[in-house]
């Protein structure tokens, strides 16, 4: 299954600044009590924090299995 990430520049405004299909491991944990978190990696693009994250599934019809803020961007060499 492929999924696709789509960035958004705000909540309030739908100006599409990016898509891109990943390959990465998508770890999306949801919590009542808390919001929902999704940690993955991506290629380098154009992406600020407090931009609007979408995650769909890519197959017949695309669905979106996840929405929310970027909360902290971390580059790959500081994973290590």
């Amino acid at each position: 299954m492929k999924l696709l990430i789509k960035v958004l520049e705000h909540e309030f405004i739908d100006t599409v600044l990016t898509t891109e299909i990943i390959d990465s491991e998508v770890v999306i944990e949801e919590d009542i009590g808390t919001f929902a978190v999704a940690r993955f990696s991506m290629p380098l693009i154009d992406i600020e924090e407090y931009n609007i994250v979408e995650i769909y599934e890519v197959e017949n019809t695309d669905t979106r299995i996840f929405r929310g803020y970027v909360y902290k961007i971390e580059p790959v060499r500081n994973q290590f």
